[in-house]
């Protein structure tokens, strides 16, 4: 990805779907990120509880000026909620 100023930024997506087994990896991915999206499921409230842990993990060793965006996944199925 390119930005406006021609600055190359690379993209990596991780999708840990809250396991456990990636509790000690996440960190090291967040020192660099300049961006991060939680996703959680609208349909199992216990993930948007979750989404608070990760929140507080970015905000604990991500920068200071990271993006964090929240968005709730599979708004076709808010009869499920």
């Amino acid at each position: 990805m390119t930005l406006k100023n021609n600055e190359q930024v690379t993209i990596a997506l991780w999708d840990t779907a809250g396991q456990e087994k990636y509790n000690a990896l996440t960190p090291i991915y967040y020192r660099d990120a300049i961006g991060a999206i939680i996703v959680y499921d609208i349909t199992h409230n216990e993930t948007f509880e979750r989404a608070d842990r990760w929140l507080n993990e970015l905000k604990e060793y991500a920068d200071k000026n990271i993006v964090i965006y929240i968005v709730g996944n599979k708004s076709d199925q808010e009869n499920h909620r």
